[in-house]
């Protein structure tokens, strides 16, 4: 009898292994509304829409089969309203209340750009779909347009034009280096002022309006204001034509020492350059001793004698140093002439 039993145990055993190893099974778990509240260690779905008004009707919304709306199969999850996390207040379609990590990148949807706003619904930032940013601006017109005042802590390297203000009220001061490679336009009028505390390097032109084409600007020292002058390695005259001085006095050996001509010479002179032709009065029997150039205190040229009817054609290159007085100097003898030089001045800058 016990040996019967055994066999018939091993048997049932034997057979209900074998189901368990054949087969697999489906379970459907159905839930009823008001479902039971309770915790659930894991929760695994492949798709869920959720939905309080119709993403949770499968006859209006589905993955499969026959519905109003279908769902796109790269969907995992839909959802109708709001979704929080770390709040249970959420205010928009997705509030998290912490740090939010992206490994890729945040894309807008059809919407001509990307919008960062504050709390109280105010643009920030916004991104249009062409890659213009505008801070302050939802519409931008530029690569990067600031409305309001803009605070650079570090180097600001530009390859292109650059605009500073469009307004007559607009300023721009810059304390620091400021480092241009390219064309630059301070202001729109006559009214615009540009202060800049520091250096100020520019490889480019640098032209102010007003000036012709071609023109550059420059500083004169003498008058503290930017002029319109030509490119620097140009030649500027200062002045052509005759000169003298003579003492007014009519007995042979009267003398007189005076200055024939002086000029001032501008701050940003590399190289004066003079062209001399001395020649006493013929019908007076004139003779000028001691002609010479005198810059900056220093005689450059001279002294020389010339005695009528001889004269002399010269030139000399003066070196500029910072600006300062150019006087053509004489000591005339027995008579009265207006055309003992003829000179010609320029400056190189």
């Amino acid at each position: 009898m016990i040996k019967t039993k055994s066999l018939l145990i091993l048997i049932f055993s034997l057979l209900f292994s074998n189901y368990h190893l054949s087969f697999s099974e489906e379970l459907t778990i159905t839930t009823y509304y008001p479902s039971p509240v309770g915790i659930y260690k894991e929760l695994r779905a492949k798709k869920m829409a959720i939905g309080e008004d119709y993403y949770y009707n499968p006859s209006s919304y589905c993955w499969e089969g026959s519905c109003t709306t279908s769902i796109d199969d790269n969907a995992d999850l839909v959802v109708e309203g709001n979704v929080g996390i770390g709040t249970v207040d959420p205010l928009e379609k997705l509030d998290v209340n912490g740090g939010i990590r992206v490994d890729d990148y945040i894309k807008a949807r059809d919407s001509g750009g990307l919008s960062l706003k504050t709390d109280d619904g105010t643009t920030r930032l916004f991104i249009k779909d062409n890659g213009d940013v505008g801070i302050g601006t939802t519409n931008p017109g530029k690569k990067l347009e600031v409305a309001g005042s803009t605070k650079i802590g570090g180097d600001l390297n530009v390859n292109g034009d650059t605009q500073l203000g469009n307004a007559s009220s607009d300023k721009t001061t810059v304390k620091g280096d400021l480092k241009v490679e390219g064309d630059v336009q301070l202001g729109d009028s006559d009214s615009d002022k540009t202060t800049v505390k520091g250096d100020l390097e520019v490889k480019g032109k640098l032209r102010g309006l007003g000036c012709n084409d071609g023109d550059y600007l420059r500083y004169d020292a003498a008058k503290d204001e930017w002029v319109c002058a030509d490119p620097p390695g140009s030649v500027k005259e200062l002045f052509t034509g005759a000169v003298g001085c003579g003492c007014g006095c009519h007995t042979p050996g009267c003398c007189c020492e005076c200055t024939a001509k002086s000029f001032t010479i501008p701050s940003d002179a590399k190289k004066i350059i003079v062209f001399i032709v001395i020649f006493p009065d013929r019908e007076l029997s004139a003779v000028i001793k001691d002609a010479k150039i005198i810059y900056q205190d220093k005689v450059v040229w001279g002294p020389k004698t010339v005695n009528s009817p001889s004269y002399v054609y010269d030139s000399v290159v003066i070196n500029g140093n910072g600006g300062g007085t150019l006087e053509f100097r004489e000591t005339s003898c027995f008579g009265v002439s207006d055309d003992h030089w003829w000179i010609g001045v320029s400056y190189v800058y």
